[in-house]
């Protein structure tokens, strides 16, 4: 099929086509053995588009050096006379930044949109490619500017299956011309590693139904790129567009065909590479290719040939105002400068915004073309930041860029109501739009982020991102198989993603399985070197009283970020419970220098204050904590304690009241309050303390036990033997209330009792030394001597 531009100008290549990140497989479709001959080879193109990518710059993985530049040529190339003179306003040239996944898609929507029969489409890919875990949704991805290092279901990425879906659209539907040229396997050091790479070789070399392909390698294979190729190149794209430009020009008539440029590049590019790497070429083999521009073909022949500029980058679809009234034209281009500038659902300074701008002008029949346009640029455009707030996510990581987690929801919100069920993304626009709604919800409303992320994982259930998230979230709720059902699900799916493997560690933890939480952490670790999973181990170690490996670990997160408050404040704990306060207080004081705004450091420096008598100290770091989080609820009942222990009880009652006003659930102020008024001769306002912390929690064996003193004090005995005995009925190790209920029947002269309670005291604590004193002075009273001197001996031992 000779391929000739409608133009003045002769010569013109036919090139080809696509570049997009890689999906889920939506549509399982039988596919057309072998390729069918396209065409009369004389046929002329009425019109010619072309989708240029190129990515060296990735945002989160692995740079390359010249892909961007081989994208650049190709343009550079189609603009030339040898190329055809093909018209800029039918480029869409996205190179690094401005090819994230959204605007690829857009590109690919336009040009989809465009087509028309006997029109050619040209799509032209020059980067990363790579596959996680083959599944029926999964076949390949080629990888965007903000492709995440894992989770390529999460966005960044173009699904081959999508990518099929578009191209076969073109050739069924549109019946154009399609050509497909892909520069997309360049390393093996990405998620998938070498199998991913092969994977995605694998599913690109598919056939499609009439779709021609020139691929840069075989499965298996990697695509090389170096400066010794035209001062810096791809050896598939220098080596292309040598062909092209007539160095494939076998037989010398002026044509280079899909045969012979097969044949040119199986011949230099594995010569060139030591046979590492050789093209993979499919379909009509008469097809023209190119008409060879004699001036170009002996520039080439005499190796004087220039190496391309570079060009600016075109983002989504320009919009063309000549033929405009003043005032729509300036409107569209308002709207152009808020789509360039992030001015998407908020104004600028002169007040406008995309948004407002497409809504405007939306029901406006004159110029339906120019507002499809408009739309299909905000729906790309307003998908950009919850994609940075993802791959935040999916690095497992806390900060949100330089993106805010609520507009960028709020934009993708604004896209998924500009698209309904035919447009071929919508599936995985609405799973992310429903997993960004999932995060913005509070941990009191756990069950309306699962009930979110359960409908997202129905609409892409091998979505790595939404299993790990709905695990993380089964934790919260201690809903704890599910949330390691869920985790498992993530890590079989993303097997390199180091985050499922994290918070599965903080599911065993949480169920105080802390070794199985050690071999998690450890693998998080191995997939990725982050502070997360040390400083988790550091808790964990923590909790087997291993101290000197907790240290190790907080210290060691603290080497990959210095910056890492928690683990400070881990190292403070842990000082702190081996009473090594200096380096306690070291630590939690650096935590605060790391956030001024942390107010665990403030308390627990309070606490050792306190502990160290240092009184002044223990106010100033308490009432921090509550300048910086006046709902501190912690730090009012702590500044309650150190007042209660100075004799202000005033300002004691005060911050345990301020405590229960924030948290009303708050037994320990109750009980607390219940104390100083027991103290201060208020027995009813004690009684009435003890069993408001009573009635918010039944077990609460401290306000039993209080209330028993208090009823034993005002000579309520029958009351306070039922507090004890309910007590002891919770907690049957509870020593004091045995020892208690002993010294009520001593004194009401039931000896036999009294020795009974004395002794299941002993028996749940052999150290307890009160009751052995007092079982002396019961056995002297009923004059049984050698047990009384036993029993005094046995508390003289204990304690000397």
């Amino acid at each position: 099929m000779r391929i000739r531009y409608r133009s003045i100008h002769k010569n013109f290549w036919i090139a080809a086509l696509v570049v997009l990140f890689i999906s889920l497989n939506l549509f399982a479709q039988e596919k057309t053995k072998g390729m069918q001959e396209l065409t009369s080879v004389e046929n002329e193109f009425n019109t010619v588009r072309a989708v240029i990518v190129g990515v060296s710059n990735y945002v989160n993985i692995q740079k390359l050096d010249y892909a961007h530049k081989d994208a650049i040529s190709f343009y550079d190339y189609l603009r030339s006379q040898a190329g055809g003179s093909v018209d800029s306003a039918n480029i869409k040239l996205l190179i690094n930044e401005n090819a994230t996944a959204a605007q690829i898609i857009l590109a690919l929507n336009w040009i989809t949109d465009e087509s028309k029969e006997g029109d050619l489409a040209i799509f032209y890919f020059s980067g990363h490619g790579d596959l996680e875990t083959k599944t029926i949704r999964q076949n390949g991805f080629l990888l965007a500017y903000d492709a995440p290092t894992n989770v390529y279901m999460a966005g960044g990425a173009i699904g081959i299956n999508y990518l099929q879906d578009y191209l076969e659209t073109i050739v069924q539907k549109d019946k154009s011309h399609v050509i497909l040229i892909a520069d997309a396997c360049k390393s093996g050091k990405l998620a998938g590693g070498i199998e991913g790479v092969k994977q995605t070789t694998a599913a690109l070399e598919e056939n499609w139904a009439n779709v021609v392909k020139i691929l840069s390698c075989q499965p298996g294979e990697l695509s090389m790129e170096s400066n010794k190729w035209g001062n810096g190149a791809g050896v598939f794209t220098y080596y292309l567009l040598r062909g092209l430009m007539g160095m494939a020009d076998l037989n010398k008539d002026k044509h280079v065909s899909l045969k012979e440029l097969d044949f040119y590049l199986s011949t230099w590019i594995p010569k060139e590479t030591s046979l590492k790497q050789n093209p993979a070429v499919s379909g009509n083999v008469k097809t023209l290719l190119a008409d060879v521009d004699s001036l170009t073909f002996a520039s080439l022949s005499n190796e004087e040939t220039e190496e391309p500029g570079m060009l600016v980058a075109m983002k989504g679809n320009e919009t063309t105002t000549t033929s405009l009234d003043t005032a729509t034209s300036q409107l569209i281009n308002q709207f152009q400068f808020c789509i360039k500038n992030g001015f998407l659902i908020y104004s600028s300074d002169n007040g406008k915004n995309a948004w407002d701008i497409y809504n405007e002008l939306k029901e406006r029949e004159d110029i339906k073309a120019v507002v499809a346009s408009m739309k299909a640029s905000l729906i790309a455009s307003l998908q950009d930041k919850s994609q940075i707030i993802i791959n935040s996510f999916l690095r497992g990581t806390d900060e949100e860029d330089t993106t805010n987690l609520y507009t960028a929801y709020d934009e993708l919100n604004h896209a998924f109501s500009l698209i309904d069920e035919d447009y071929i993304l919508y599936g995985p626009i609405k799973a992310k739009d429903l997993f960004m709604e999932s995060v913005l919800y509070s941990d009191d409303e756990l069950d309306k982020q699962i009930n979110l992320l359960r409908e997202s994982i129905n609409i892409e259930p091998d979505a790595a991102y939404a299993y790990c998230q709905i695990g993380f979230v089964y934790t919260k709720a201690k809903r704890f198989n599910e949330a390691k059902a869920s985790l498992r699900k993530a890590i079989e799916l993303s097997p390199g993603w180091s985050y499922p493997w994290l918070n599965l560690g903080v599911a065993y933890n949480d169920q105080n399985q802390n070794d199985s939480a050690i071999v998690c952490y450890k693998k998080a670790a191995e997939l990725m070197e982050y502070p997360k999973p040390y400083y988790n181990m550091g808790i964990s170690y923590h909790n087997l009283k291993q101290t000197e490996i907790s240290i190790e670990n907080y210290n060691k997160a603290l080497e990959i970020d210095s910056t890492f408050k928690s683990a400070y404040y881990g190292l403070g704990l842990v000082y702190a419970d081996i009473g090594q306060n200096e380096k306690a207080i070291e630590n939690y004081k650096k935590a605060i220098e790391k956030d001024p705004y942390y107010t665990d450091a403030y308390n627990n420096l309070g606490l050792i204050y306190d502990n160290l008598g240092q009184t002044d100290k223990a106010i100033e770091n308490y009432s921090k904590a509550i300048e910086t989080d006046p709902a501190y609820t912690r730090a009012y009942f702590n500044l309650g304690l150190v007042y209660t222990n100075i004799g202000e009880t005033d300002k004691a009652i005060e911050n345990y009241n301020i405590a229960i006003e924030i948290d009303s659930n708050y037994t320990d102020a109750y009980n607390n309050l219940g104390l100083i008024y027991d103290n201060s001769g208020q027995k009813d306002k004690a009684i009435e303390n003890y069993n408001k912390a009573i009635k918010k929690d039944p077990s609460y064996t401290k306000a039993y036990f209080n209330l028993g003193l208090v009823y034993t004090d005002i000579g309520e005995i029958d009351k306070a033997i039922e507090n004890y005995n309910k007590t002891i009925e919770i907690d049957p190790s509870y020593t004091d209330a045995y020892n208690n209920l002993g010294l009520i029947y001593d004194n009401s002269g039931q000896k036999d009792k009294a020795i009974e309670n004395y002794n299941k005291a002993v028996e749940t604590d052999p150290t307890y030394t009160k009751s052995y004193f007092n079982l002396g002075l019961v056995y002297t009273d009923v004059r049984e001597i050698d047990k009384a001197i036993e029993n005094y001996n046995k508390t003289i031992e204990i304690d000397p």
